[in-house]
């Protein structure tokens, strides 16, 4: 069967992403002819043609112009105005300087800090310019990866609308001019479409409503989507996007999805599919829990490779599913793999290393980016002696916990097997609020870790938040001296933190059952769709309003006692290549 698998906007591409790689060696082993194509990096590249930044440049004339003909202006024509005006000013030379802006990125001069920061900085003004071109409340941003359009993209009834609206959208009209007569000349008989994140809603239900208009088998996937089952079985709209969704784990659904379709019946027979059955909608009884040593290497044959924003191919890669501790009360992770009754495996770890070398030899590469939740202290030890002992020359970049296992001779084992950074999740610098969150590590033991890990060459990102549930000001200052204590580690250029305010995920056990946590709503008319930052308040620590000041105070000091602007990128891709490319290696013992 001829296969279209589709990655929509907007991300950041940076590098090509797992899913459909994964996807697509499982059904090109069955004999499936699967077509890869990343729309996000095909339609960014599209926006920032010169050609197109000049067309963009007079459309914001045109719109000024008519505003200007208006006898009478509402304020919302002069804030208009004022956005078209500054961005026409600020970005006037773009469609001369995009060009060497992309270069930058894709060659030495990446690693130069201020031509890259200057490239990327060109990069978004022209997708702002792109933005405020088309609609006063279109944001468009890779760094960050933003789209915010007038639609709110998790309700249904704004999506019915968003997808007809090319002006707030500013993907239908590209989809329309160099996405579907492609797949018209292409002649799919399946169409599957990821989606990922929360930006993606809005620009991915945009071309799966214009496929399923025309005809064509449209099916998304993406375990986005398992947090809202029960929401999707209520409304039978959601189909009106599409014939199916694959929940959980997609290799195994999508391959006996393909099987019943060409034996001509019905989707009964497909696990892990959501579907539409007369005025309802059904969830399969079958539930498959893939076998992941069963599962082939991942194939990104047939994705421009050379074409992505980085001037190194860094491939993501999965050791696993789950995170090994999944206790968290403030983690969603729990409950988007609660169904599979078996939250946290691994691949042999012969097995792993065999696919990292496949990997890097087919695509020449020392390079990845492990993206499993939390990748064990052992298993990375076990990686490390197999890697280690067949000379296998890579480099990567992983999240982890502060499990006690990273010990200073783990940690220069790692890195004399290619560990050159770890993304810690602290959370909090206080005892007392890690342990009310279920975190299980200490404080001590994270600082001993930081430590371990500079000691042995490993650079570092930790990330941390401000109002947890019942935190006081006191223990939010207890996080920021965690940093200001730690500041000879954290000064590094290589070394990151990020500091942010915490939501409340619907799904994770502080969101299922508030009244146990001792957590009161102040809303509770969220919509269907909504992916957090859900209102709440406590009887004790900060209140909302206390909560953002405090941040605001916390991060402006953080940004310039930890002097971030000398900082390299710390995006995961970008922070591996920088690193190796500057990395003086410690003395190791």
């Amino acid at each position: 069967m001829k296969v279209l698998l589709i990655f929509p906007p907007i991300s950041d591409p940076r590098a090509p992403h797992l899913a459909q790689s994964c996807l697509a060696a499982k059904l090109r082993g069955e004999g499936h002819e699967v077509h890869l194509w990343d729309l996000d990096l095909e339609l960014s590249l599209k926006l920032l043609e010169p050609d197109n930044l000049l067309r963009t440049l007079d459309r914001c004339k045109e719109k000024m112009a008519a505003i200007d003909r208006k006898t009478k202006k509402e304020y919302e024509d002069a804030s208009y105005w004022h956005h078209l005006n500054k961005a026409y000013r600020s970005m006037a030379d773009i469609p001369k300087d995009i060009g060497k802006a992309l270069q930058i990125l894709r060659s030495d001069a990446f690693y130069d800090r201020k031509q890259f920061r200057w490239a990327r900085r060109s990069i978004n003004g022209a997708l702002n310019l792109v933005s405020v071109s088309h609609h006063p409340h279109l944001n468009y941003q890779m760094d960050g990866q933003v789209f915010e359009t007038v639609y709110r993209a998790d309700s249904l009834y704004d999506l019915k609308k968003a997808v007809l609206d090319d002006e707030a959208n500013l993907f239908g009209h590209l989809y329309d001019q160099y996405v579907l007569p492609r797949i018209s000349q292409l002649n799919p008989q399946f169409i599957g479409i990821s989606i990922l994140n929360y930006q993606q809603i809005i620009p991915g239900f945009t071309i799966s409503h214009r496929l399923m208009q025309k005809g064509w088998p449209v099916f998304i996937g993406g375990t986005l989507f398992v947090k809202f089952i029960k929401e999707i079985q209520q409304d039978i709209q959601f189909f009106d996007f599409c014939r199916g969704l694959i929940i959980y784990e997609g290799e195994t659904a999508l391959s006996k999805l393909l099987a019943a379709m060409e034996r001509g019946e019905g989707f009964e027979s497909a696990p892990n599919l959501l579907h539409p059955v007369e005025k309802t909608s059904k969830l399969n009884s079958t539930i498959i829990l893939e076998d992941l040593n069963q599962l082939p290497t991942p194939d990104f044959n047939g994705l421009p490779l050379n074409a992505y924003l980085a001037p190194r191919i860094v491939l993501p890669f999965n050791l696993g599913k789950g995170c090994h501790w999944n206790r968290c009360y403030f983690c969603e992770i729990p409950f988007i793999n609660n169904r599979t009754k078996q939250n946290f495996r691994i691949k042999e770890v012969s097995l792993i290393v065999d696919q990292l070398e496949e990997l890097s030899l087919k695509y020449n590469t020392p390079y990845f980016q492990f993206t499993d939740e939390s990748c064990h202290p052992d298993v990375l030890a076990a990686i490390a002696d197999k890697t280690l002992e067949r000379k296998l020359n890579i480099r990567y970049i992983c999240y982890a916990r502060f499990d006690y296992g990273f010990s200073e001779k783990l940690c220069k084992h790692l890195y004399r097997a290619g560990c050159r950074k770890i993304l810690f999740g602290l959370e909090s610098g206080s005892q007392r609020i890690l342990d009310m969150v279920n975190k299980g590590i200490s404080v001590d033991q994270a600082e001993k870790t930081l430590r371990n890990c500079t000691g042995a060459g490993i650079r570092f990102r930790v990330f941390a938040m401000i109002g947890l549930p019942h935190e006081t000001v006191e223990e939010a200052m207890e996080t920021f001296n965690f940093f200001k204590r730690n500041k000879d580690l954290f000064i590094s250029p290589f070394n990151h933190f990020e500091f942010s305010p915490f939501h409340l995920d619907r799904h994770s056990p502080f969101g299922r059952e508030p009244d146990k946590h001792a957590l009161h709503s102040l809303s509770g008319n969220e919509n269907p769709f909504s992916l957090g930052g859900w209102s709440f308040e406590t009887d004790e620590g900060m209140s909302i309003k206390r909560m953002k000041k405090v941040y605001r105070e916390i991060t402006l000091e953080l940004y310039n006692l930890l002097e971030v602007e000398k900082k390299y990128s710390g995006w995961e891709e970008y922070a591996l290549l920088s690193i190796d490319r500057r990395d003086v290696p410690p003395p190791q013992q």
